[in-house]
């Protein structure tokens, strides 16, 4: 406190008004004595005034960074535009596997589907990969009701890195390459559930891709390459050729007709005949799709011995 030529000067001040003592014996000109305002918001004055400085100086070494950039010539601003990195594009896929996992695999009693986390944590293979992210989106879009999600790029990478793998006959050995048959299978009856269409297949109709999948068990089992993952898809498969079967023989016009057996009874006969053939048709078909019996330990034992190539 003190005029402001003694606070200056470092000196006590005897403050008079309204010129100090020490100013008259100088015969100075007293500036005067701060405002009470000063004197109270003195601290508070001197915290903004240094963040105040501290922002004056962070724009200024903004603008000298600014200014060490070279300046973009014409042809850099009409050039196309660089592709960035869309980060939402992976939260995406990680968020529709994990919605699979908890909707299809965790607390799973069919052993494929229990299989499948544990192979896409301990494998890198390329269309494993790909079919996994394909079947993924395929069953978050189809349970939001946001088709825009469905992976045809995903499931068309699958198809090309699948093509080029088991050309290979050191990639058949692995598990994963049986696991991206079945999960672009899985893909396929997604997309087919939504849009209502029916996929025309060899034997399994509900599930494309069963055939080649068979024939890759049949050769690996025949090398001696099988593993738990070969009986877990194949019991997969048989059950879903059983319920097929089941579903074919129901929408029979022989047995769906029942006025016939009720103005006819004699056509009774005849149209259980029919029946039992297509029953009888629809086993066989069964076990030329290589049904084991329920008793048997290996697949490898019970496996049809024909040879059936592969349509990838």
């Amino acid at each position: 406190m003190g005029c402001f030529s003694c606070k200056d000067s470092r000196v006590k001040c005897d403050l008079e008004k309204p010129s100090c003592g020490r100013c008259k014996r100088l015969t100075h000109v007293c500036p005067g004595y701060p405002d009470t305002w000063s004197l109270i918001h003195r601290q508070q004055n001197e915290q903004v005034s240094r963040k105040v400085q501290l922002r004056v100086n962070r724009q200024q070494r903004l603008r000298q960074n600014n200014t060490d950039t070279p300046p973009l010539t014409a042809s850099a601003i009409h050039a196309s535009p660089v592709s960035v990195s869309r980060d939402i594009d992976q939260n995406v896929q990680i968020y529709a596997v994990h919605r699979m996992y908890y909707d299809l695999c965790f607390d799973a009693s069919v052993g494929v589907f229990v299989a499948l986390p544990f192979i896409a944590v301990n494998t890198s293979v390329s269309p494993f990969m790909h079919a996994l992210q394909a079947a993924a989106l395929a069953h978050s879009s189809a349970n939001l009701n946001q088709y825009g999600l469905l992976p045809k790029l995903e499931y068309c990478a699958a198809v090309s890195a699948l093509k080029r793998d088991i050309a290979e006959p050191a990639q058949l050995q692995n598990d994963a390459i049986l696991m991206s048959i079945f999960l672009l299978g899985l893909f396929e009856v997604i997309v087919q559930q939504r849009s209502e269409r029916k996929v025309e297949t060899d034997g399994l109709k509900c599930h494309p891709h069963a055939t080649g999948a068979l024939a890759l068990i049949r050769y690996r089992t025949r090398q001696k390459l099988d593993s738990s993952i070969d009986i877990s898809v194949f019991q997969f498969y048989r059950h879903v050729r059983v319920s097929q079967s089941f579903h074919d023989i129901a929408k029979s016009p022989t047995l769906a007709d029942v006025d016939i057996f009720r103005t006819d009874p004699s056509s009774l006969k005849t149209d259980f005949q029919i029946w039992l053939h297509l029953s009888t048709k629809s086993f066989r078909q069964l076990q030329t799709l290589g049904m084991p019996h329920p008793l048997s330990p290996n697949v490898r034992v019970l496996l049809p011995t024909p040879g059936t190539s592969m349509d990838y």
